[in-house]
């Protein structure tokens, strides 16, 4: 299961297991702290230029979108080595 996270209006994260992609979009991403990350894509993978939208979890409305940008690979460190 992929988890997303805004670590701030300017760098998302995205979570895949072994891997977190690190994405920062030109234009960074309003209001993504605190809020729920939305893709809009019609298949399960993001890519490079495909939006998103910032939603507010608790009214459920989207409040700002942004474009993603190149993703980043970061692999994670095993535990104990």
């Amino acid at each position: 299961m992929r988890r997303s996270a805004a670590a701030s209006d300017d760098v998302l994260l995205y979570d895949s297991g072994s891997v977190v992609y690190v994405n920062s979009p030109d234009l960074g991403c309003p209001r993504a702290r605190n809020n729920a990350l939305i893709s809009v894509s019609p298949i399960p993978r993001l890519c490079s230029g495909d939006i998103i939208q910032v939603q507010d979890p608790l009214a459920g409305v989207p409040i700002a979108s942004c474009t993603l940008n190149e993703f980043v690979p970061f692999r994670k460190m095993k535990k104990g080595g």
